[in-house]
């Protein structure tokens, strides 16, 4: 009998050791994650995974604004709330990952942070940013907020992009 009891205590013992090594090694990202969030985290994610690499490989941005944006990206840092059950963020993050790529912008200066239903953190990363919709995509340039992209495009996604990285004016939905 004790030696069933110590067989079940070590299964138990190594189970619990890969369950929480697996944790460890990979953010369980779902519809109520809140926080910072990788491109990564994206991919390795079955249930982000599902909305967000069927529609980064379908878009395609504005030639024209790819130009604009290109030339001027680099030297803004990027702050981008999203939230994982909201359909809007489903259209555009993949789609802001797929223009900052194909600009060559540094992924480093972009911080990803998801949101619940009040628009909140559980760590308040939202403080001080004024979120009231998702996503809103905040773009600084030394150190100060030039430009917001709220919620959905005036034009498209690319073109508001280009707007407010070429300094034209741009008023964000609200």
């Amino acid at each position: 009998m004790k030696k069933l009891g110590l067989l079940v205590l070590t299964g138990f013992f190594l189970m619990s050791a890969f369950t929480f090594q697996a944790q460890a090694q990979s953010k369980k990202i779902n519809s109520r994650y809140t926080g910072p969030i990788t491109k990564t985290n994206f991919l390795n994610s079955n249930y982000t995974n599902r909305w967000f690499t069927p529609r980064y490989k379908r878009y395609n941005p504005d030639a024209a604004a790819m130009k604009v944006i290109k030339k001027n990206i680099d030297d803004y840092k990027i702050v981008m709330f999203m939230a994982n059950w909201c359909p809007d963020s489903h259209r555009e993050v993949p789609r802001l990952y797929k223009i900052l790529e194909e600009t060559n912008y540094d992924l480093a200066n972009l911080k990803v942070y998801a949101v619940d239903y009040r628009m909140h953190t559980a760590k308040d990363y939202e403080k001080g940013y004024n979120i009231h919709a998702v996503p809103t995509i905040i773009f600084y340039q030394d150190g100060k907020e030039v430009n917001r992209f709220v919620e959905h495009a005036q034009k498209s996604l690319a073109k508001d992009i280009a707007k407010i990285v070429s300094g034209q004016a741009y008023k964000p939905h609200s």
